[in-house]
This record gives structure tokens, sequence and C-alpha cells, in this order.
């Protein structure tokens, strides 16, 4: 599948592999599994489950747990980001 660009932030890396908590429904974490591809020192690219325009938590990401609730935060700073297609190439 193709790969889609998230920050860096966005991604926790683990001994069981790395992962990104997207913002489900109800404002809930999910888990997603991740395979983590070439980047930038801001964003990088990851394969899974993931679609373009999903929410994903970039801060505090280390310390959520599938299906905790999360606020999203508005404006500047905000604590999630859309996942955004990779560039062909």
């Amino acid at each position: 599948s193709a790969g889609l660009m998230v920050p860096r932030d966005a991604v926790i890396v683990r001994a069981d592999g790395a992962h990104v908590f997207r913002v489900g429904k109800g404002d809930l974490a999910e888990r997603i599994a991740v395979r983590v591809g070439n980047g930038d020192s801001q964003r990088v690219e990851v394969t899974g489950t993931l679609k373009a325009g999903d929410r994903v938590v970039v801060r505090g990401g280390e310390r959520l747990r599938q299906g905790q609730p999360v606020k999203v935060a508005a404006g500047a700073g905000s604590k999630a980001a859309a996942a955004s297609a990779a560039p062909k190439g």
C-alpha cells in the first residue's frame, strides 16, 4: 500500500515495532501499527492501515492507551495532525 506522511513526533517506536495513535470515533485513541519509511526532520512516511486524512496524535502519544479518550486541541500547536499522501518518486 502507498505510504502516508505523518509528523515524525506522531510515530512511537517500541521493541515490538512502531505505531501511531489515530483519533477514532468518539475521539478515542486507536493504536495503529505502522512500518516507517523515508522522511525528513519534520515528517516521515509510514505504511499500515492509516488512511489519508486520518487524524494522528502528535503529542502525548507515548502515554496513550488503546480506547483512551483524546482531547483534540484547536489552533496552532494542535495535538492532532492529518496524515497526507507521500510524494511519488
